[in-house]
């Protein structure tokens, strides 16, 4: 197998890329960067950034491309001895900058359907206090609505409901098919069915990953 992997996962929203990323990167003891996370770090530290960056999230709509870009090559400089990037490049304006400075070693797509990601998505919750994930349906609280480290109270994120939902995937379709269709052109992707327990698509990835090495 590979010593230094460069890995992007891809997937649409609630495609559970994020997990598989952070497993992935554990189990080859990788570093693991999310475009979501810090994206959402730089939004809670507000400032003129954080109100620039909600006014997209917020809506469901794509972040411009400079600040993104800039946020990857920050985070990528902390990385030594591989990489796993999850949700990015976004739209083939992205795929060109990152192109320059980062050749990816294997492509992951997660694939689910879009009811499936509506369903995923809209049962999602946040606690407002620490950040906690919880689902309604895959990792209920132990009391409605409180968290069950901090006892705050669970929210749903602006960008999980109906409209935002439904606006983030018009914009998977449009910007992101198309990154994934080059990166299968030029690298060949690894095409997981992401509509399966987690422990058996994340079995799955790193057999193809064990395939492709």
């Amino acid at each position: 197998m590979k010593k230094q992997y460069k890995i992007i996962v891809l997937g649409s929203q609630g495609s559970g890329k994020g997990t598989q990323s952070q497993l992935l990167a554990e189990k080859l003891k990788i570093s693991a960067v999310s475009m979501g996370d810090l994206l959402r770090a730089e939004k809670k530290k507000g400032g003129k950034l954080g109100k620039k960056l909600s006014s997209f999230m917020d809506n469901g709509l794509l972040v411009p491309h400079e600040i993104t870009i800039k946020l990857i090559k920050k985070a990528l400089k902390k990385s030594k001895k591989g990489i796993v990037v999850d949700g990015f490049p976004r739209d083939m304006e992205q795929v060109k900058s990152f192109e320059k400075f980062f050749e990816p070693t294997h492509i992951i797509f997660i694939k689910i359907s879009s009811k499936e990601t509506m369903r995923r998505l809209s049962g999602r919750r946040v606690c407002s206090k620490c950040n906690e994930n919880y689902h309604l349906v895959f990792k209920k609280p132990k009391k409605k609505d409180v968290c069950n480290k901090c006892k705050g109270k669970l929210r749903q994120r602006d960008d999980d409901k109906p409209n935002a939902i439904k606006k983030r995937l018009e914009i998977f379709r449009k910007n992101t098919m198309p990154v994934i269709r080059f990166y299968k052109k030029k690298y060949g992707t690894l095409e997981i069915n992401g509509e399966q327990a987690i422990k058996k698509v994340s079995k799955e990835v790193e057999k193809a990953l064990k395939n492709r090495s």
